[in-house]
C-alpha cells in the first residue's frame, strides 16, 4: 500500500518535487524526535568540533539535522545519485544551511567508477534504497554509473574527522576499508548500518583490528550497550567507538 501511494505522489508532484517535500517532512520529524532514536543519540554523542561525514546523505534527511545541531562543525554530505543529490542541494539552500558541503560522489575502497541502481517497486522509485548494482539480484530499477573515491584519498592529516554516519545499503565495508588510515588517525565515532551478512562480519573484523568497540542503542536506558554482551540478533544500526 505504501508503494502504491508513493507512486501516486511521485506522479502527482513530479519525482524531484516529491523528493523535496518528502525530505522536508522527514527533517521535521527528526527535529521533533520522531525519527530513528539511534540517529538522535548519534547527534548528541558528537562532542568535538570538526568535520562530520554523512556518507549516503541521500536527500538530506540526516545531513540537515547534523548541520542544525552542530553549527560549529562542517558537514560533508556524500551522495552519488543525481536526483538525490539535486534534492540535497535544494534542501540545503531552502533551509539556508551554511555548514553543509554537498559532494556528488560515491565512496568506496578505491578510485574509479561504481555502477549503482535506484530500485523501482510498483512504478515507485525507491530513492532511499539506492545502492551498488549487483546484476545477480535481477532487480528492477534505474542504473547509474558514478565516480568513486576513498576517504583516505580525500582527507589528509590537517583535516580532523570527528564523526561519520554511513548508510550505503550493504556497501559499508568498502567505505570503511577505504578509510582505514583516517580511522586510525582521527578515531571518529561511527554510526553505521550493517546488514546481517558477510559484509557485516568483514566490517566488524576490520574495525576491531584497529581498536574500535561495537555498541548498539538501548531504548529503555537511552544509552549504548556493548553489542557482544547484548545478545540481540535483530540489529542493523551500530555505533563504533575507539578504545582510547
Amino acid at each position: 500500500m505504501k508503494d502504491f501511494f508513493r507512486s501516486i505522489f511521485q506522479q502527482l508532484f513530479g519525482f524531484k518535487n516529491y523528493l523535496f517535500y518528502f525530505s522536508l517532512y522527514s527533517i521535521w520529524r527528526v527535529n521533533r524526535g520522531k525519527y530513528e532514536k539511534e540517529f538522535i543519540y548519534f547527534i548528541k554523542s558528537i562532542r568535538n568540533t570538526g568535520i562530520v561525514l554523512d556518507v549516503g546523505a541521500n536527500i538530506g534527511i540526516t545531513a540537515a539535522p547534523l548541520a542544525k545541531y552542530l553549527p560549529s562543525s562542517q558537514i560533508h554530505a556524500y551522495e552519488p545519485i543525481s536526483e538525490n543529490f539535486s534534492t540535497l542541494t535544494r534542501v540545503i539552500g531552502y533551509l539556508n544551511l551554511r555548514n553543509i558541503t554537498p559532494l556528488h560522489l560515491a565512496l568506496g575502497s578505491s578510485t574509479g567508477k561504481l555502477k549503482m541502481i535506484m530500485p523501482t517497486v510498483k512504478n515507485a522509485r525507491m530513492q532511499g534504497l539506492s545502492k551498488a548494482y549487483d546484476p545477480q539480484n535481477k532487480e528492477d530499477g534505474i542504473i547509474y554509473e558514478v565516480p568513486m573515491e576513498s576517504l583516505d584519498d580525500r582527507y589528509g592529516e590537517n583535516e580532523r574527522i570527528v564523526a561519520i554516519k554511513i548508510d550505503v545499503e550493504n556497501y559499508e565495508f568498502e567505505v570503511l576499508k577505504g578509510a582505514k588510515k583516517l580511522l586510525m588517525r582521527d578515531k571518529p565515532i561511527i554510526y553505521c548500518e550493517l546488514w546481517d551478512n558477510n559484509n557485516r562480519k568483514l566490517a566488524l573484523e576490520l574495525l576491531y583490528s584497529i581498536g574500535y568497540e561495537s555498541f548498539i542503542y538501548h531504548t529503555e536506558s537511552d544509552n549504548l550497550i556493548s553489542w557482544e554482551q547484548s545478545h540481540e540478533a535483530d540489529v542493523n544500526n551500530f555505533f563504533f567507538i575507539a578504545r582510547n
